[in-house]
């Protein structure tokens, strides 16, 4: 780690470094959360590095594991570095080289009597001041305080190829993209790793397909193309680049349909949705199918009555089957399926009351849409009023439920779940659903 640190304060800055920097300046970044431990966000800019925060501890300071221990800061820790390379290259048996003690710490426990040193002299090493995970400051400490703070005077968080798997660390981002949301920010999520963290894109408004290199670049051509002319006949070279960045205000819910499932094979009426094939009449013109009374009566004037005042069917269904039990002297004066209950009579609205036999208006028959009215006059068939609440055009199914929900940007990621659940919960019904989504910020863009 001593070796790290004389590497790290000889190194040059890199492009995200110095793109920080000069935000910096400008006081266009609010702050910087970091998981590297060498400090290389603070070098050379006082303001930066008042703005950094260094979530996994600082390798430029050294502490020992007393409790309380003050260790050294940069400045004397990098002028004890030479020595700590020397005693870890020196042979294992020379103890002397091998650590130096915390000063502070050492005098404090010297002064502890022997029966109430609760921790050996091993202790008081001193080490860099770094761990594997989020220090305890920065997960409920005043570390997390100033880092909430930073989150709520911004408009952007950019996470930039940091792996959210540690679930501290998710949780820190969950909670500083709260924060950013509330401002109506955006929280983006730049890396060439595929997103894989569970939850994370109930936070994270978009990933950018880049490396901190590519976006510093990106940022820095389009500054530069800021006020100056553009040849519109010429190709434009960043015209793709600048999509990308469009899209980070132009998050769409794409609008979900889910149809119903068929429960019905075969034919069936188009009004009731009676599938009894005995009661069943198609049109002579297109694939309708109504059900209709399969008996025919003559309501003329002089109709003939039996002796109970029934009239008496014309003719029976043809070849039709039906069941003869519990018939009377004249078994065909009786029908099973009342008038109140069939879709379509046919010739019920015939001129003079008289009516064809059922097999010849069975051959003839045309359903109210192929009907021709300026040919045929009035429509002669009785047909009953249908029994839904709409109409269903030729084409797309119409669904039983149409939504449209207005949301606002920030609320992106919100309105991707409302959609997927209403879709989802429909679907298992097998209803038929159209979600639309419309934001109510993309007149301002």
């Amino acid at each position: 780690m001593a070796l790290r640190r004389v590497q790290a304060r000889n190194s040059d800055p890199t492009a995200l470094h110095e793109f920080l920097i000069r935000r910096s300046r400008r006081d266009s970044l609010v702050g910087c959360l970091t998981t590297s431990v060498d400090g290389l966000e603070a070098r050379g800019d006082q303001i930066l590095e008042e703005k950094t925060l260094m979530l996994y501890g600082d390798n430029r300071e050294l502490i020992c594991c007393r409790p309380g221990c003050v260790g050294l800061d940069g400045d004397r820790a990098a002028a004890v570095d030479e020595q700590l390379i020397r005693g870890a290259s020196a042979e294992m048996g020379d103890q002397e080289q091998l650590g130096l003690q915390c000063d502070s710490c050492r005098r404090k426990w010297v002064k502890t009597a022997v029966a109430k040193r609760a921790h050996g002299e091993r202790t008081l090493l001193l080490r860099p001041a770094v761990q594997l995970e989020l220090s305890v400051d920065a997960q409920e400490g005043q570390m997390r305080q100033d880092a909430l703070s930073m989150a709520r005077r911004s408009q952007l968080l950019l996470i930039l190829e940091q792996p959210l798997k540690e679930r501290t660390l998710s949780d820190l981002a969950q909670a500083l993209a709260d924060e950013v949301h509330q401002q109506s920010g955006a929280v983006l999520y730049i890396s060439r790793e595929r997103l894989r963290t569970r939850g994370a894109y109930n936070y994270i408004d978009l990933q950018l397909d880049l490396n901190s290199q590519e976006l510093v670049n990106l940022v820095n051509a389009a500054e530069e193309m800021q006020g100056q002319p553009q040849d519109p006949a010429g190709p434009d070279m960043f015209c793709d680049a600048a999509d990308l960045w469009l899209e980070i205000l132009r998050n769409e819910v794409p609008i979900m349909q889910s149809l119903e499932a068929i429960h019905i094979q075969g034919q069936y009426c188009h009004f009731c949705n009676c599938s009894i094939s005995e009661y069943l009449i198609g049109c002579q013109n297109c694939d309708a199918t109504y059900c209709h009374r399969r008996f025919s009566y003559d309501e003329s004037p002089d109709a003939v009555f039996d002796d109970k005042g029934t009239i008496l069917p014309q003719d029976l269904p043809g070849d039709d089957v039906i069941a003869m039990t519990d018939f009377d002297a004249t078994p065909a004066a009786k029908d099973d399926f009342p008038m109140e209950e069939a879709c379509v009579i046919l010739d019920y609205y015939s001129p003079d009351g008289r009516r064809p036999r059922l097999s010849d208006a069975k051959k003839r028959f045309l359903c109210p849409e192929c009907w021709q009215a300026k040919a045929g006059g009035l429509y002669p068939h009785f047909v009953r009023p249908l029994p839904r609440l709409h109409l269903e055009l030729e084409g797309a199914p119409t669904p039983k439920l149409a939504v449209v929900i207005y949301y606002v940007e920030q609320f992106w990621p919100h309105a991707t779940h409302l959609a997927s659940m209403l879709t989802g919960r429909w679907t298992t019904k097998s209803w038929k659903v159209t979600s639309i989504y419309l934001s109510m910020l993309r007149g301002l863009y």
